[in-house]
This record gives structure tokens, C-alpha cells and sequence, in this order.
């Protein structure tokens, strides 16, 4: 067992026992643990740093009953590709207003994702007993990724990023792309929608949560028995004139009956609203927003499928807060979508 893994063992222990109470003596945990007594006197004193426990000579190890030092800010660290255009801050105002309310600060750095030396360097900074914690955000490189999973010091990994990796390992809050997918298509299927238009769910990388979308939306659909799929080759964002010329292919090889449209975010709204216009059909066209934001807008026309932005955010902190405890378990943790009601029609 190395550091990084007796560490994590210490802090689910730690994190199973009330504050005040003894944990088993040192050479109790080093036969259990299976390390030497330098390695677990050098976790205690990082453990002991952090306020977790409290160590008494000739008496015991002894979990903290003043809990963690009081903190004053939470350090957000987004990963930028260097052939892309710096990354956008993902949920920052979010960040900021929940992080707010406990009284904390956010401190914002961007950094390059292959620059892993600075990325040590930002980690090492936020080791200060007065930060809650590290947010990360952006593209997670491989390396960057190795070196986040022998961290101990609280940090979650923002949303999924930039990043192509399957991140499942790491401690990661995302929205349940999945389960969003799948609401979208039975709310349309329900309406008897037989043609699904997919928007700004297909791309070149194809990224993860970009797929978790498009399996709930396969998902729903096989659950309801069949219906036909739409998914352009052109991306809707990049390539918009030549999205909505396969889409008008598409509707010109046969008169449609019932269409619905699933479009994922709302900077893809410009290449779904054309497309009713394109549709043949006794039926207009129901059109899906699929998004994520601080709150929801009402917009004409469209119903959402909708995950909080804010709700992302707090969840993030209670995972730092719970780090800092000794009790968070590497993993991914979802946070559902909800289908808003439906704007009340005016008389």
C-alpha cells in the first residue's frame, strides 16, 4: 500500500467513526495496513495537518471533534487545449453564487492541459488550510489524470470536460446526459412523435457525455418499440448550413407525420428552430431543448429538459466538504435532469 492508498484507507476510517473517538493504535493500523510505521506517522502528519485527527502522545489517534479548519475560498482551475480556443468558464456564476453563501470566495485560474508542472504548482498552492478545495474544469490529459488520482487533498473534477478519457475513477459531478437523453425521447415518443431529429448530438471528437445522450435517447426508443432517428453527419454548431441541408434531404424523400426534435444546448437553438420549416406534415413539429443552466428561461415554442447549473455547483462543494471530512469515495456522482412544466397556454 502507498501513500496515496493508506491515506485514502485513513480517511474512509476516519470518516466511519464519530468525532472524539479513538482509532486503533499505531501498530494495530500498521498490521492491518500492511505498511511501515515512517509511512503511517508521515500520512498521520498530513491527516493531523489537515484537522482530521488530532494525535496525542503516549494517549492515542483521536478524530477531530472541531471539524476542519474554517475556510475562506474554493480554487477553480480550468484546463485549456493549446489548438483550441481557451476553455469558457464552465458554471463559474454558479460557482460563485453557491460558494458565496457559505461565505467563500472563488479563485479562478486557467491553465495550459499539457502544463502539468503548473498544474502541481496550482495543486500545491491550494493546500492551504484555508481553501475548501479544488474544482476542476477543461481537458483532462492523461497525465493530468494519472497525477489527479494519487491526490488526497479535496478537489472534484467539474462537469466532464474537455476530456475524451472515461473519467469514472476520479471524483467527478456531472448531469445525468443519459437520463436526459431518455426523458427528452418519452416526452416526444409520448406524444407520438415517429421521427426523432438529433441536434448538436453528434461531433468529431466524439465526447462521452455527447454518447451518454444519444444511448438514453437509443434507449427510449427501443423502449417504445421503434421509431426512426435522424442524426446528421454535419455538426449543427460548425457546420449549420450544411446540417440543415441533410435535414431537408431528409424531409424531402417523403412526407412526415409526426417529427419531434431533440436538440442538446441552447447555443444549438440556431440550427433547430429552422427545421419545422422543413418538415412536410399535418403535425408541427415538438421541439426538446436539453440543457444545462443556473436557471431555467422560459422560451416559446420549446419544451426542456432541464439540469440546474446551481444544483451541478452545490453538489461539487458538499463533495469538497466531505473530502475535507475524510468520508467522499471516488466516483461519479449525476445530477438528474427534470422536464419543466409546460408553459400554460394563454386563452
Amino acid at each position: 500500500m502507498n501513500r496515496s492508498e493508506l491515506s485514502q484507507a485513513l480517511r474512509r476510517e476516519i470518516g466511519s467513526r464519530t468525532p472524539g473517538s479513538a482509532l486503533p493504535g499505531q501498530r494495530e493500523l500498521c498490521a492491518s495496513m500492511g505498511v511501515t510505521t515512517w509511512l503511517l506517522n508521515e500520512t498521520l502528519r498530513e491527516l493531523e495537518g489537515e484537522g482530521i485527527i488530532t494525535v496525542l502522545p503516549r494517549k492515542g489517534i483521536f478524530v477531530s471533534d472541531r471539524g476542519p479548519l474554517p475556510t475562506r475560498f474554493v480554487q477553480v482551475i480550468y484546463l485549456d487545449r493549446p489548438e483550441a480556443t481557451p476553455m469558457r468558464e464552465y458554471g463559474l456564476s454558479a460557482l460563485i453564487a453557491v460558494a458565496a453563501e457559505s461565505g467563500m470566495e472563488c479563485r479562478v485560474r486557467h491553465l495550459g492541459a499539457d502544463d502539468l508542472p503548473a498544474v502541481k504548482d496550482a495543486l500545491k498552492l491550494a493546500r492551504a488550510p484555508d481553501c475548501a478545495g479544488v474544482v476542476i474544469s477543461g481537458a483532462v490529459t492523461n497525465k493530468v489524470a494519472a497525477y489527479l488520482a494519487t491526490l488526497t487533498q479535496p478537489w472534484v473534477l467539474f462537469g466532464d470536460g474537455r476530456s475524451r478519457l472515461p473519467l469514472d475513477p476520479l471524483p467527478v459531478v456531472c448531469g445525468d446526459n443519459f437520463q436526459g437523453g431518455q426523458l427528452a425521447a418519452n416526452y416526444l415518443l409520448g406524444r407520438h412523435c415517429e421521427h426523432l431529429i438529433l441536434v448538436n448530438l453528434t461531433a468529431l471528437p466524439d465526447w462521452p457525455w455527447i454518447g451518454e445522450a444519444r444511448a438514453g435517447i437509443l434507449s427510449a426508443v427501443q423502449d417504445h418499440g421503434g421509431g426512426e432517428i435522424l442524426l446528421p453527419r454535419a455538426d449543427a454548431l460548425d457546420q449549420p448550413r450544411e446540417f440543415l441541408a441533410e435535414v431537408r434531404a431528409w424531409a424531402e424523400r417523403s412526407p412526415k407525420d409526426r417529427v419531434g426534435i431533440i436538440c442538446r444546448g441552447r447555443n444549438a437553438l440556431h440550427a433547430a428552430t429552422p427545421i419545422p420549416c422543413l418538415i412536410r406534415s399535418d403535425h408541427a413539429p415538438v421541439l426538446v431543448l436539453m440543457n444545462i443552466e443556473d436557471t431555467c428561461p422560459e422560451i416559446a415554442g420549446v419544451q426542456q429538459v432541464f439540469c440546474s447549473m446551481r444544483e451541478l455547483a452545490a453538489t461539487a462543494l458538499r463533495r469538497l466538504a466531505a473530502a475535507r471530512r475524510g468520508i467522499d469515495a471516488r466516483g461519479r456522482l449525476r445530477v438528474p435532469y427534470v422536464l419543466m412544466p409546460e408553459p400554460e397556454q394563454a386563452p
